[in-house]
Protein backbone atom coordinates (compact mmCIF):
# COMPACT_ATOMS: atom_id res chain seq x y z
CA UNK A 1 0.00 0.00 0.00
CA UNK A 2 2.12 2.92 0.46
CA UNK A 3 4.77 1.94 -2.56
CA UNK A 4 1.40 2.95 -5.05
CA UNK A 5 0.45 6.27 -3.01
CA UNK A 6 4.17 7.29 -2.89
CA UNK A 7 4.01 6.64 -6.64
CA UNK A 8 0.63 8.64 -6.80
CA UNK A 9 1.98 11.40 -4.80
CA UNK A 10 5.16 11.64 -7.05
CA UNK A 11 3.21 11.77 -10.12
CA UNK A 12 0.32 14.17 -9.10
CA UNK A 13 -0.24 17.12 -11.39
CA UNK A 14 0.72 19.71 -8.79
CA UNK A 15 -0.22 22.86 -11.17
CA UNK A 16 -3.79 22.11 -11.50
CA UNK A 17 -3.91 22.58 -7.69
CA UNK A 18 -1.87 25.90 -8.28
CA UNK A 19 -4.62 26.61 -10.93
CA UNK A 20 -7.51 26.25 -8.85
CA UNK A 21 -6.39 26.52 -5.14
CA UNK A 22 -9.49 28.58 -4.78
CA UNK A 23 -11.67 25.06 -5.08
CA UNK A 24 -8.94 23.66 -3.14
CA UNK A 25 -9.09 25.85 0.07
CA UNK A 26 -13.00 26.47 -0.17
CA UNK A 27 -13.64 22.28 -0.31
CA UNK A 28 -11.04 22.02 2.81
CA UNK A 29 -12.99 25.02 4.83
CA UNK A 30 -16.50 23.58 4.00
CA UNK A 31 -14.70 20.02 5.02
CA UNK A 32 -13.35 21.71 8.30
CA UNK A 33 -16.34 23.39 9.34
CA UNK A 34 -18.43 20.29 9.15
CA UNK A 35 -16.16 18.22 10.89
CA UNK A 36 -15.88 20.87 13.72
CA UNK A 37 -20.03 20.96 13.73
CA UNK A 38 -20.35 17.28 13.95
CA UNK A 39 -17.57 17.25 16.88
CA UNK A 40 -19.60 20.49 18.85
CA UNK A 41 -22.91 18.16 18.04
CA UNK A 42 -21.65 14.88 19.41
CA UNK A 43 -21.26 17.29 22.99
CA UNK A 44 -19.15 16.07 25.75
CA UNK A 45 -17.87 12.70 26.81
CA UNK A 46 -16.96 11.66 30.41
CA UNK A 47 -13.47 10.19 30.98
CA UNK A 48 -14.30 8.35 34.78
CA UNK A 49 -14.54 4.72 34.72
CA UNK A 50 -15.03 2.83 37.59
CA UNK A 51 -15.10 -1.18 38.80
CA UNK A 52 -18.59 -2.23 39.38
CA UNK A 53 -17.88 -6.12 40.18
CA UNK A 54 -20.94 -7.79 42.10
CA UNK A 55 -22.69 -4.21 42.34
CA UNK A 56 -26.33 -4.76 41.27
CA UNK A 57 -27.69 -2.43 38.85
CA UNK A 58 -31.30 -2.18 38.03
CA UNK A 59 -32.01 -0.69 34.27
CA UNK A 60 -35.30 0.10 32.46
CA UNK A 61 -35.40 0.55 29.30
CA UNK A 62 -31.92 -1.19 28.45
CA UNK A 63 -33.23 -3.08 25.05
CA UNK A 64 -33.20 0.20 23.06
CA UNK A 65 -31.72 3.44 22.57
CA UNK A 66 -29.62 5.30 25.15
CA UNK A 67 -30.45 2.15 27.57
CA UNK A 68 -28.78 -0.26 25.86
CA UNK A 69 -25.88 1.87 25.99
CA UNK A 70 -25.84 1.92 29.69
CA UNK A 71 -26.64 -1.92 30.05
CA UNK A 72 -23.62 -2.47 27.71
CA UNK A 73 -21.52 -0.02 29.77
CA UNK A 74 -22.50 -1.57 32.79
CA UNK A 75 -21.94 -5.01 31.65
CA UNK A 76 -18.65 -4.10 30.59
CA UNK A 77 -17.80 -2.73 34.39
CA UNK A 78 -18.65 -6.07 35.82
CA UNK A 79 -22.20 -5.14 37.00
CA UNK A 80 -25.07 -7.51 37.87
CA UNK A 81 -27.47 -5.72 35.13
CA UNK A 82 -31.71 -6.63 35.90
CA UNK A 83 -33.20 -5.56 33.00
CA UNK A 84 -36.75 -4.33 33.13
CA UNK A 85 -38.91 -5.79 30.21
CA UNK A 86 -42.35 -5.55 28.92
CA UNK A 87 -43.10 -8.83 28.75
CA UNK A 88 -41.95 -11.81 28.83
CA UNK A 89 -38.25 -12.63 27.09
CA UNK A 90 -38.73 -13.08 23.51
CA UNK A 91 -36.33 -14.45 21.39
CA UNK A 92 -34.82 -11.74 20.44
CA UNK A 93 -34.21 -10.54 23.95
CA UNK A 94 -32.96 -14.01 24.87
CA UNK A 95 -30.74 -13.42 21.57
CA UNK A 96 -29.49 -9.73 22.64
CA UNK A 97 -28.34 -10.80 26.25
CA UNK A 98 -26.83 -13.67 25.29
CA UNK A 99 -24.89 -11.88 22.84
CA UNK A 100 -23.98 -9.36 25.81
CA UNK A 101 -22.70 -11.93 28.32
CA UNK A 102 -20.38 -13.04 25.14
CA UNK A 103 -19.57 -10.06 24.42
CA UNK A 104 -18.26 -8.27 28.12
CA UNK A 105 -17.43 -11.77 29.49
CA UNK A 106 -20.01 -11.16 32.49
CA UNK A 107 -22.88 -13.79 32.91
CA UNK A 108 -24.88 -11.85 35.54
CA UNK A 109 -26.72 -9.62 33.01
CA UNK A 110 -30.28 -11.10 33.00
CA UNK A 111 -34.02 -9.75 32.39
CA UNK A 112 -37.14 -9.78 34.76
CA UNK A 113 -40.85 -8.66 33.72
CA UNK A 114 -41.88 -5.26 34.58
CA UNK A 115 -44.03 -2.83 32.31
CA UNK A 116 -43.58 0.62 33.78
CA UNK A 117 -46.99 1.11 32.45
CA UNK A 118 -48.84 -1.55 34.15
CA UNK A 119 -49.52 -0.60 38.24
CA UNK A 120 -49.98 -4.57 38.64
CA UNK A 121 -46.90 -5.18 36.59
CA UNK A 122 -44.60 -2.79 38.74
CA UNK A 123 -46.34 -4.22 41.59
CA UNK A 124 -45.64 -7.78 40.97
CA UNK A 125 -42.15 -7.15 40.85
CA UNK A 126 -41.54 -4.96 43.47
CA UNK A 127 -42.74 -7.36 45.91
CA UNK A 128 -40.92 -10.51 44.67
CA UNK A 129 -37.79 -7.75 44.99
CA UNK A 130 -38.59 -6.64 48.03
CA UNK A 131 -39.59 -10.47 49.55
CA UNK A 132 -36.85 -11.62 50.44
CA UNK A 133 -34.62 -12.31 53.79
CA UNK A 134 -32.20 -10.59 54.19
CA UNK A 135 -32.75 -7.92 51.96
CA UNK A 136 -31.31 -7.94 48.26
CA UNK A 137 -28.47 -6.24 47.38
CA UNK A 138 -29.69 -3.64 45.07
CA UNK A 139 -26.46 -0.25 44.19
CA UNK A 140 -27.97 1.27 41.52
CA UNK A 141 -31.39 1.97 39.36
CA UNK A 142 -30.89 3.37 36.26
CA UNK A 143 -34.27 4.60 35.01
CA UNK A 144 -33.66 4.72 31.05
CA UNK A 145 -37.82 4.26 29.91
CA UNK A 146 -39.31 6.50 27.81
CA UNK A 147 -41.99 7.20 25.20
CA UNK A 148 -42.98 9.83 23.35
CA UNK A 149 -45.74 9.23 20.94
CA UNK A 150 -46.00 10.50 17.69
CA UNK A 151 -47.92 13.84 16.98
CA UNK A 152 -51.60 13.56 15.26
CA UNK A 153 -52.14 10.27 17.10
CA UNK A 154 -55.07 9.14 18.71
CA UNK A 155 -54.73 9.87 22.61
CA UNK A 156 -53.55 5.53 24.07
CA UNK A 157 -54.18 4.16 27.43
CA UNK A 158 -53.19 1.24 28.84
CA UNK A 159 -55.22 -1.88 29.96
CA UNK A 160 -55.75 0.08 33.38
CA UNK A 161 -57.19 3.06 31.46
CA UNK A 162 -54.07 5.45 32.05
CA UNK A 163 -53.01 8.07 29.23
CA UNK A 164 -50.06 5.89 28.19
CA UNK A 165 -47.09 8.25 28.36
CA UNK A 166 -47.87 9.63 31.70
CA UNK A 167 -48.15 6.11 32.81
CA UNK A 168 -45.15 5.17 31.16
CA UNK A 169 -42.75 8.28 32.15
CA UNK A 170 -44.12 8.89 35.73
CA UNK A 171 -46.38 6.94 37.37
CA UNK A 172 -44.74 3.39 36.53
CA UNK A 173 -41.30 4.77 37.57
CA UNK A 174 -42.45 6.38 40.36
CA UNK A 175 -44.43 3.58 41.81
CA UNK A 176 -41.54 1.53 41.25
CA UNK A 177 -39.61 3.80 43.72
CA UNK A 178 -42.40 4.11 46.15
CA UNK A 179 -42.60 0.31 46.59
CA UNK A 180 -38.57 -0.06 46.37
CA UNK A 181 -38.03 2.47 49.29
CA UNK A 182 -37.69 -0.14 52.24
CA UNK A 183 -35.01 -2.03 49.86
CA UNK A 184 -33.15 1.21 48.96
CA UNK A 185 -33.28 2.07 52.75
CA UNK A 186 -32.03 -1.24 53.66
CA UNK A 187 -28.33 -1.10 52.00
CA UNK A 188 -25.81 -0.68 54.16
CA UNK A 189 -24.56 2.47 55.33
CA UNK A 190 -21.03 2.09 53.93
CA UNK A 191 -22.91 0.92 50.60
CA UNK A 192 -23.44 3.87 48.04
CA UNK A 193 -26.63 3.73 46.21
CA UNK A 194 -27.88 5.72 43.33
CA UNK A 195 -31.10 6.44 41.48
CA UNK A 196 -29.63 7.84 37.51
CA UNK A 197 -32.91 8.72 36.20
CA UNK A 198 -33.27 10.24 32.90
CA UNK A 199 -35.35 13.41 32.02
CA UNK A 200 -35.69 15.27 28.59
CA UNK A 201 -35.82 19.02 28.21
CA UNK A 202 -39.93 18.92 27.78
CA UNK A 203 -40.08 19.16 31.70
CA UNK A 204 -39.54 22.92 31.06
CA UNK A 205 -42.87 23.34 29.33
CA UNK A 206 -44.81 20.90 32.34
CA UNK A 207 -47.94 22.53 33.56
CA UNK A 208 -49.69 19.92 36.03
CA UNK A 209 -52.61 20.21 37.09
CA UNK A 210 -53.21 18.12 40.23
CA UNK A 211 -57.17 17.32 39.90
CA UNK A 212 -56.61 15.65 36.24
CA UNK A 213 -52.88 14.75 36.06
CA UNK A 214 -52.95 12.52 33.33
CA UNK A 215 -55.64 14.69 31.55
CA UNK A 216 -58.34 12.61 31.60
CA UNK A 217 -61.10 15.33 31.61
CA UNK A 218 -59.14 17.76 29.12
CA UNK A 219 -58.93 17.41 25.43
CA UNK A 220 -55.57 15.46 24.15
CA UNK A 221 -53.12 17.66 22.84
CA UNK A 222 -53.01 15.68 18.92
CA UNK A 223 -51.02 17.97 17.83
CA UNK A 224 -48.39 18.87 20.80
CA UNK A 225 -48.31 15.23 22.57
CA UNK A 226 -44.85 16.91 24.06
CA UNK A 227 -46.75 18.65 26.56
CA UNK A 228 -47.96 15.74 28.09
CA UNK A 229 -44.44 14.13 28.58
CA UNK A 230 -43.15 17.41 30.02
CA UNK A 231 -45.97 16.94 32.54
CA UNK A 232 -44.66 13.56 33.48
CA UNK A 233 -41.12 14.89 33.49
CA UNK A 234 -41.84 17.15 35.52
CA UNK A 235 -43.99 15.65 37.39
CA UNK A 236 -40.97 12.71 38.03
CA UNK A 237 -38.48 14.66 38.75
CA UNK A 238 -40.50 16.76 41.38
CA UNK A 239 -41.00 13.46 43.45
CA UNK A 240 -37.16 12.25 42.78
CA UNK A 241 -36.27 15.45 44.40
CA UNK A 242 -38.79 15.14 47.93
CA UNK A 243 -37.20 11.38 47.57
CA UNK A 244 -33.68 12.73 48.23
CA UNK A 245 -34.56 14.88 50.52
CA UNK A 246 -36.56 12.70 52.87
CA UNK A 247 -33.94 10.12 52.23
CA UNK A 248 -31.32 12.54 53.84
CA UNK A 249 -33.80 13.42 57.20
CA UNK A 250 -34.18 9.46 57.38
CA UNK A 251 -32.65 8.40 60.50
CA UNK A 252 -30.83 5.30 59.67
CA UNK A 253 -30.50 2.60 62.45
CA UNK A 254 -27.51 2.32 62.25
CA UNK A 255 -26.69 6.08 62.55
CA UNK A 256 -24.53 6.25 59.84
CA UNK A 257 -24.75 9.55 57.06
CA UNK A 258 -27.16 9.19 54.26
CA UNK A 259 -25.74 7.29 51.59
CA UNK A 260 -28.53 7.65 48.69
CA UNK A 261 -27.49 10.12 45.61
CA UNK A 262 -30.33 11.21 42.69
CA UNK A 263 -28.95 11.92 39.58
CA UNK A 264 -31.42 13.25 36.82
CA UNK A 265 -29.86 13.20 33.55
CA UNK A 266 -30.76 15.32 30.41
CA UNK A 267 -29.22 13.58 27.72
CA UNK A 268 -29.97 16.04 24.94
CA UNK A 269 -31.70 15.37 21.54
CA UNK A 270 -30.64 11.69 20.40
CA UNK A 271 -31.09 9.80 17.28
CA UNK A 272 -33.15 6.96 19.05
CA UNK A 273 -35.48 4.59 18.17
CA UNK A 274 -38.24 6.93 20.07
CA UNK A 275 -37.19 9.78 17.91
CA UNK A 276 -37.45 8.30 14.91
CA UNK A 277 -40.98 7.12 15.84
CA UNK A 278 -41.53 11.04 17.12
CA UNK A 279 -40.04 13.22 14.11
CA UNK A 280 -41.57 10.23 11.12
CA UNK A 281 -45.11 10.99 12.77
CA UNK A 282 -45.42 6.88 13.14
CA UNK A 283 -46.17 7.02 9.29
CA UNK A 284 -43.99 4.97 6.57
CA UNK A 285 -44.03 7.90 4.30
CA UNK A 286 -42.65 10.07 7.64
CA UNK A 287 -40.15 7.42 7.99
CA UNK A 288 -39.12 7.52 4.25
CA UNK A 289 -38.19 11.32 4.57
CA UNK A 290 -36.29 10.47 7.95
CA UNK A 291 -33.96 8.48 5.82
CA UNK A 292 -33.93 10.94 3.05
CA UNK A 293 -32.89 13.72 5.53
CA UNK A 294 -30.30 11.09 7.07
CA UNK A 295 -27.42 13.52 6.71
CA UNK A 296 -28.98 16.19 8.23
CA UNK A 297 -30.01 14.28 11.30
CA UNK A 298 -26.43 12.54 11.34
CA UNK A 299 -24.82 16.08 11.19
CA UNK A 300 -27.26 17.89 13.67
CA UNK A 301 -27.99 15.34 16.48
CA UNK A 302 -25.70 12.75 18.99
CA UNK A 303 -25.74 8.92 18.37
CA UNK A 304 -27.12 6.68 21.20
CA UNK A 305 -23.43 6.44 22.65
CA UNK A 306 -22.90 10.06 22.99
CA UNK A 307 -26.18 10.63 24.43
CA UNK A 308 -25.06 7.75 26.84
CA UNK A 309 -21.98 10.13 28.25
CA UNK A 310 -23.93 11.80 30.57
CA UNK A 311 -25.55 8.44 31.99
CA UNK A 312 -22.48 7.10 32.03
CA UNK A 313 -20.59 10.03 34.08
CA UNK A 314 -23.78 10.02 36.55
CA UNK A 315 -22.51 6.25 36.98
CA UNK A 316 -18.92 6.74 37.43
CA UNK A 317 -17.67 9.89 38.59
CA UNK A 318 -17.36 10.02 41.88
CA UNK A 319 -18.40 13.28 42.28
CA UNK A 320 -21.86 11.91 42.54
CA UNK A 321 -20.77 9.84 45.70
CA UNK A 322 -19.29 12.87 47.54
CA UNK A 323 -22.59 14.82 48.15
CA UNK A 324 -26.49 14.07 48.90
CA UNK A 325 -28.25 16.72 47.13
CA UNK A 326 -30.72 16.49 44.46
CA UNK A 327 -28.62 16.92 41.28
CA UNK A 328 -29.17 17.41 37.11
CA UNK A 329 -26.95 16.82 34.83
CA UNK A 330 -26.49 17.83 31.02
CA UNK A 331 -23.49 17.22 29.13
CA UNK A 332 -21.48 15.66 31.81
CA UNK A 333 -21.48 19.24 33.79
CA UNK A 334 -24.26 19.69 36.48
CA UNK A 335 -26.69 22.00 36.20
CA UNK A 336 -29.69 23.38 38.39
CA UNK A 337 -33.32 23.06 37.03
CA UNK A 338 -35.12 25.31 35.30
CA UNK A 339 -38.58 24.79 37.28
CA UNK A 340 -38.71 26.32 40.65
CA UNK A 341 -41.50 24.06 41.49
CA UNK A 342 -38.95 20.92 41.41
CA UNK A 343 -38.03 22.48 45.16
CA UNK A 344 -41.25 23.51 46.26
CA UNK A 345 -42.04 20.80 49.25
CA UNK A 346 -45.99 22.02 48.96
CA UNK A 347 -45.87 21.42 45.35
CA UNK A 348 -44.21 17.99 45.59
CA UNK A 349 -46.75 17.05 48.04
CA UNK A 350 -49.72 18.15 46.29
CA UNK A 351 -48.40 16.51 43.40
CA UNK A 352 -47.95 12.89 45.13
CA UNK A 353 -50.97 12.86 47.53
CA UNK A 354 -52.66 12.98 43.56
CA UNK A 355 -50.51 10.25 42.16
CA UNK A 356 -50.68 8.56 45.14
CA UNK A 357 -54.57 8.48 44.45
CA UNK A 358 -54.72 7.90 40.95
CA UNK A 359 -52.92 4.62 41.82
CA UNK A 360 -54.94 3.12 44.71
CA UNK A 361 -57.74 3.79 42.16
CA UNK A 362 -55.82 2.03 39.39
CA UNK A 363 -55.22 -0.66 41.90
CA UNK A 364 -58.77 -0.90 43.58
CA UNK A 365 -60.52 -1.06 40.23
CA UNK A 366 -58.06 -4.00 38.99
CA UNK A 367 -58.93 -5.79 42.25
CA UNK A 368 -62.99 -5.07 41.41
CA UNK A 369 -62.25 -7.13 37.87
CA UNK A 370 -60.30 -9.47 39.98
CA UNK A 371 -63.17 -10.19 42.09
CA UNK A 372 -65.82 -10.29 39.66
CA UNK A 373 -63.83 -13.01 37.98
CA UNK A 374 -63.57 -14.92 41.17
CA UNK A 375 -67.42 -14.78 41.41
CA UNK A 376 -68.12 -15.87 38.04
CA UNK A 377 -66.20 -19.29 38.18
Amino acid sequence: MPIPFVAHVVQFNYDHVILHWKSYVKFLVTLAAIGGFKFWSMGRSTTWERKMNGMVVIVTGGTSGIGKRVVEKLALLGAHVVILVRSEPDQFTVDYIMDLRNRSNNQFVYSEVCDLSSMLSVRKFATQWIDCSPIRRLDMIVLCGGLSLPPYIDRQVTTEGVELQWATNFLGPYQLMRLLRPVIYGQPGHREVRIVAATCSSYVLGDINFDDLALDNHPYPRSSPWKVVGNAKLAFMTCLYDFQKKAQNHERPDKMPCNIHTVVVNPGIVRTPGFRRFISFGRIWGLFLYLLLWPFWWLLLKGTLKGAQSFFHAICSPEFGATTEYLLVNECTMIPPSRKEIADPEYAEKLIKAADAQIDLVEKQYKKKGASKTNKK
